[in-house]
């Protein structure tokens, strides 16, 4: 959601002009969500919460990037390569120990 600018100053001076703070959250004002949904500038807050929680608003808060998915993937991808080469280490380690207990057993 892109914001223009002027509308933003010019939301802030009518909001800074009024006698009493709008209980509507800037972004609100700034997107017309309260127009498009018919929802009066002082909705009570049950309502607005309502709103807030419904799939029709769309924010940037939920999405991610394409580069955090990115670093996400490459993230999980090397956790699990670290994971491999630590079970093979361990494995490796077992058989060699089992082996050197083995033949002391077998030559003495």
């Amino acid at each position: 959601m892109i914001f223009d600018e002027k509308r933003e100053g010019e939301l802030l001076k009518q909001r800074a002009d009024k006698s009493k703070l709008s209980c509507v959250p800037l972004a609100y004002e700034l997107s017309g969500l309260d127009e498009a949904n018919n929802i009066p500038l002082a909705a009570p807050r049950e309502r607005r919460s309502s709103l807030e929680n419904s799939s029709q608003i769309s924010t940037t808060f939920g999405q991610r990037s394409a580069w955090g998915v990115v670093v996400e993937v490459v993230v999980a991808v090397v956790v699990v390569v670290v994971v491999v080469i630590v079970v093979v280490v361990v494995v490796v380690v077992v058989v060699v120990v089992v082996v050197i207990v083995v033949v002391i057993v077998v030559v003495v």
